[in-house]
């Protein structure tokens, strides 16, 4: 597994999450997978993404749909940082950027290649387990 201390944390909350429900730990690595290959900055830690989570009260109802809950960053810009994101519902999500974009999509700067966000996690192609942890499918 990821070491606590290439995530950020300490043992013991590395060991709590890995036995909560959803599996954060994987969550987390999924969702920094994606920020930086579509060329968002990352300023999370474990420890700071997981709080943002539990102060909002909405892990369990956290998800892909509609209704469910997401992790956003104001206007869909700048980095995922402790003071940049906000936990909402994926509608929320939407209209929010669609309505700064005026009604359109592709704020996102081009997508990096699967080799640069391996560089830019520190993730090493020969260990097969980090990156399906990185890639593992999860909208948040």
């Amino acid at each position: 597994m990821v070491s606590a201390e290439r995530l950020g944390c300490d043992d013991a909350l590395l060991n709590r999450l890995s036995n909560h429900p959803g599996d954060p730990v994987r969550k987390y690595l999924a969702q920094q997978y994606r920020a930086v290959l579509r060329g968002i900055p990352w300023e999370f830690t474990l420890a700071t993404w997981w709080a943002a989570w539990e102060a909002s009260g909405k892990w369990e109802l956290r998800g892909n749909l509609g209704g469910q809950f997401c992790m956003t960053r104001r206007w869909d810009l700048g980095p995922y940082s402790p003071d940049n994101v906000r936990i909402r519902t994926n509608v929320d999500n939407v209209l929010e950027a669609a309505d700064h974009a005026g009604g359109k999509r592709g704020l996102h700067p081009p997508r990096k290649s699967a080799r640069a966000v391996e560089t830019v996690l520190g993730l090493a192609t020969t260990d097969p387990l980090d990156i399906l942890i990185a890639q593992e499918e999860s909208h948040c």
